[in-house]
């Protein structure tokens, strides 16, 4: 008579599981881009030395952070067709309500990090 052994069985089934499951995460990583929104590049676009973009697309601040130095102005450009703006949570600075194709600058003059938002859409963040 021979001897069943579930142990052995349950170690395979537990490593098959796992596997599956790294290949799935990896499947959905690569579709995603690893981590790259859409194949979208999050570098701003720099106009001049002193000038930065910050494209407003799909509800959504590209790039969503943005690192300048100080005496640097940025534009804001609306490419949605939704209306949307750009606010310091400081209220310190802001961008008027843009329309489609509209935009507006902000020159930063002080060092600083400004968390900033979309009043009309506040889940619209960026830093």
């Amino acid at each position: 008579m021979s001897a069943q052994r579930p142990s052995q069985a349950l170690p395979v089934s537990l490593v098959a599981i796992a596997a599956l499951a790294i290949a799935v995460v990896a499947v959905i990583a690569i579709a995603c881009g690893g981590g790259d929104r859409d194949g979208v590049d999050a570098t701003p676009t720099i106009v001049e030395d002193d000038l930065f973009m910050v494209e407003i697309t799909d509800f959504e601040f590209e790039p969503v952070n943005l690192s300048m130095p100080y005496n640097t102005s940025v534009i804001w450009s609306n490419s949605d067709t939704a209306r949307h703006n750009a606010k310091a949570r400081d209220g310190s600075w802001g961008t008027e309500d843009l329309d489609e194709n509209e935009e507006d600058a902000v020159i930063f003059d002080e060092a600083g990090t400004w968390e900033y938002y979309c009043t009309i859409h506040p889940y619209m963040e960026g830093i």
